[in-house]
Formats: structure tokens, sequence, C-alpha cells
């Protein structure tokens, strides 16, 4: 027979697989929408800058649009992973969840330390793209030639690899646990 606390652990983790395929699900929908914004935005960019005859700026302002949205999709796919693992059955506290951390700490380094290069190199930048019709899509203007530091993304960047080393941390105790037991 199977006891109370048995019964409360199973619905437990049937909960949190319905939250992994949830949040998933989000992650997902986050992917399709931000692809197809990105495209969009691209699409404008490149327009802006035939008609700007391929100034430099406006060069920068797409390699670094390109790259953003690059690094962006890559973390969206790596939570889709992980969420996928999960809803599979697989333990969180794998070396792969630990490496996709690490990944993902990489990613966010990555986006701050590319935006503090072109802030350096190109001084005032205006991340966008003028509309036909009028109007701007932007993210984000540097108004000086000082170095801008995003320091939310190193933020983040340090807090998944800790989560990584942390996670690997506990599988490696728990594997000499294993191996005394």
């Amino acid at each position: 027979m199977v006891n109370e606390e048995t019964l409360k652990l199973q619905n437990s983790v049937m909960r949190m697989e319905k939250t992994c395929r949830i949040i998933k699900t989000l992650c997902l929908i986050c992917l399709a929408g931000f692809v197809l914004v990105w495209s969009l935005v691209v699409c404008f960019f490149v327009v802006e800058c035939v008609q700007a005859g391929f100034a430099p700026l406006n060069l920068v302002d797409i390699v670094f649009f390109i790259m953003f949205g690059v690094l962006v999709c890559l973390s969206l796919i790596i939570a889709i992973r992980a969420f996928s693992d999960v809803i599979a059955g697989e333990s969180p506290f794998t070396l792969k969840q630990a490496k996709r951390l690490r990944t993902l700490g990489t990613v966010f380094l990555l986006l701050a330390v590319a935006e503090a290069l072109l802030s350096v190199l190109f001084g005032p930048l205006s991340y966008g793209a003028e509309l036909p019709g009028g109007g701007l899509i932007g993210l984000v203007t540097v108004e000086s030639s000082m170095i801008s530091v995003n320091l939310s993304m190193l933020i983040v960047a340090v807090m998944c690899y800790g989560f990584a080393v942390i996670f690997k941390y506990g599988i490696l105790l728990q594997q000499l646990s294993d191996d005394t037991a």
C-alpha cells in the first residue's frame, strides 16, 4: 500500500513537470516572437544601411543587432532544452544542466562585453531602426564615448556561473556519497 507521503511526493513531481511544460511553452512562444520581430528589425536595418550607402556605423548597428539576436535565441534554446529534459523525467541536477548554466553565463557575459566594446570603439551609438513612415524601433542609446557596461548582464552571468558551480559541486558530492554507500 502506498503511504500518504509518497502520494504527496508524486503529486509534487507532477505539478513541477506541469510547471516545466508551461515554462517551456512560454520560452517557445518568446523564441518565435523574438525571431519574428528580430528578423523584421534586421530587415529595416539592412534597408536603412543600403539607403545610407553602407555607412560604417550602420554596419556596426546591424552586426551588433544580429549578434544580440543570436545570443538571445541561444539563451532561449538552452532554457527550452533544460525544461525538456526535466519534462522527460531526467534529473535537473546533472552535469549536462550544469554545463548549460555555464553556457548561459557565457552568453550573458558575451552580450555585456560586446556592448561595452561597441560603446568604446564607436562612441555615441543608437541601436535602433527608423521605420519607413517615421517612428523608431530601438533598444538602447549610448550617449557618450565612455565605456558603457551593462551591469545587469554581468550580474546574471555571474549568477549563472555560480549556479553551475553549485550544481556541479552537488552532483559530485552525490556521486561521492553513492560510491561510499
